[in-house]
């Protein structure tokens, strides 16, 4: 059974492709997935980056991460010119990170440098040839200097940094090097504009957040600026770790296009949800390729009606994926055991999958990163994504929730697959996105579930309250639920 993990080399799918007429040699790849999306493609060739954040943002560690990915990745040789720490604290640091610095000391491929300030300055401004002198050596195309607030060491007044700052940028860019300033926040206000990210060509901010859902705190990363080149606005979540670093980008509908090959509009087919009943209230079924919603109060069902969707699939011999925020793989078997349905074949032979992903602490960027991939290696026929209800734990914002599933709806569509969206209604749920109108629009068909109290007893009735593209039944029907499943009553 397949079960998401914290990955970060698995956020490649965003990594857009090179901006028409700008060829791959005029763009520094940064080798951080999502980053080179955010970018169009990376960092124009010569351009400088600040990277600013407080204290514990991982400043350093993103932008030694960018000197080793071009080593890596691109086999251009870096320098790393540190006045905060003695190379063995770095080699440590970076290890830890997953990042062997000495093994690409020993390759030829990096220098490491520990040095005061005011060197730095003389071997700029034509006093000593001892920067001129590494990057011939190593051939360096990235320069990492951590950080240019030590700067302040040799000038104390804004006007000399102003000057010092801009002679290191024209001298790297002279020679063709992107240059990576790491610098730390001093003033936490959002609008605040430091003069350093005037100077450079571009700029990004890093800051981290309290998770709304009570998790740990959330690390966000922002294009500030980019001189010469497009970016994608808005603050994005990334991560940091032994597996790398990776930037989940905040997906919009126009992105997703992207991911997959344009295909020939076929012509729809009807395909059954595995209960009779409601297919008859549906002149046969949903229509193929659709983005459809399922929706009902408590105890209703609707995971029922998921379970014999998925089925009816499997039973036709189909592929299926199927998201769940609420039960653990196992508890999804036990579930479709309890109602007749053996899924452990179709999940040995791969025509069935199932992604659990918790939503405390869920990044639902990330999600939607590794959903893109899953769906590019294993392209499935009917997809059930349960439920909006649990990404609002995740999100804590109607808005939000709203706008992820318009991203996920594209990319299911996009995908060619049939999709069922399930929904829990609550009363008294106002502000969380429970209202079936704000899905309903987005919807092929919705499939409505409730309970009532009639002649003495709890009822369930379902309604097809839209159905576009077809003919189908306007009023409700009672239905029952037991060991074989979900019976539409005639």
């Amino acid at each position: 059974m397949s079960t998401t993990t914290p990955d970060a080399k698995m956020a490649v799918a965003p990594n857009a492709e090179q901006p028409p007429g700008i060829p791959t040699r005029d763009r520094m790849v940064t080798g951080i997935p999502g980053l080179d999306h955010l970018l169009h493609g990376g960092l124009v060739r010569g351009n400088s980056l600040l990277v600013e954040g407080p204290p514990g943002s991982g400043k350093s560690t993103l932008a030694v991460r960018m000197i080793a990915e071009g080593i890596l990745g691109c086999d251009e040789p870096g320098l790393i010119i540190t006045f905060e720490e003695f190379p063995r604290q770095l080699y440590e640091e970076s290890l830890q990170a997953g990042v062997d610095l000495k093994a690409l000391e020993n390759k030829g491929m990096l220098r490491v440098v520990w040095t005061p300030p005011k060197r730095i300055l003389d071997g700029f401004s034509g006093k000593n040839d001892f920067i001129e002198k590494l990057v011939e050596e190593l051939g360096a195309r990235r320069l990492l200097i951590d950080s240019i607030t030590h700067f302040k060491r040799v000038a104390t007044d804004e006007l000399a940094l102003r000057e010092i700052l801009a002679t290191v940028l024209n001298q790297l860019k002279l020679r063709d090097i992107n240059a990576i300033m790491v610098k730390e926040i001093e003033n936490k206000d959002e609008k605040h504009i430091a003069f350093e990210e005037y100077l450079v060509d571009a700029s990004l901010r890093l800051s981290d957040a309290p998770d709304r859902a009570g998790g740990a705190s959330k690390r966000f990363i922002e294009v500030r600026k980019t001189r010469g080149q497009p970016h994608v606005s808005g603050k994005h979540p990334f991560s940091l770790g032994k597996g790398g670093a990776a930037v989940y980008p905040r997906l919009r509908p126009q992105d997703v296009a992207k991911f997959f090959p344009a295909t020939e509009r076929v012509e729809r087919s009807r395909l059954s949800t595995g209960v009779e009943g409601l297919d008859t209230m549906m002149s046969g079924g949903v229509l193929s390729g659709t983005f459809n919603l399922g929706t009902g109060t408590p105890g209703t069902g609707k995971s029922v009606l998921a379970h014999h969707y998925i089925n009816a699939g499997l039973t036709r011999n189909e592929t299926a994926l199927l998201v769940t925020l609420r039960s653990s793989p196992q508890e999804v078997l036990e579930q479709a055991a309890s109602v007749g349905m053996d899924w452990e074949p179709a999940l040995e032979d791969g025509r069935l999958r199932i992604q659990h992903h918790s939503p405390t602490g869920l990044c639902v960027e990330q999600l939607e990163q590794e959903l893109c991939a899953e769906l590019q290696r294993f392209p499935p026929d009917r997809i059930v994504f349960d439920s909006v209800g649990d990404l609002w734990v995740a999100l804590r914002d109607a808005d939000r929730v709203h706008d992820h599933v318009v991203v996920l709806s594209r990319l299911f569509k996009s995908a060619g697959a049939t999709t069922f969206l399930m929904q829990e209604q609550r009363s008294g749920d106002q502000g969380r996105g429970t209202d079936v109108d704000d899905y309903a629009a987005l919807s092929s068909c919705v499939v409505q579930m409730t309970m009532e109290m009639n002649e003495g007893r709890m009822r369930r009735y379902v309604g097809v309250p839209k159905f576009a593209g077809g003919e189908h039944a306007k009023d409700l029907r009672e239905y029952e639920i037991d060991r074989h499943g979900l019976r539409v009553l005639t």
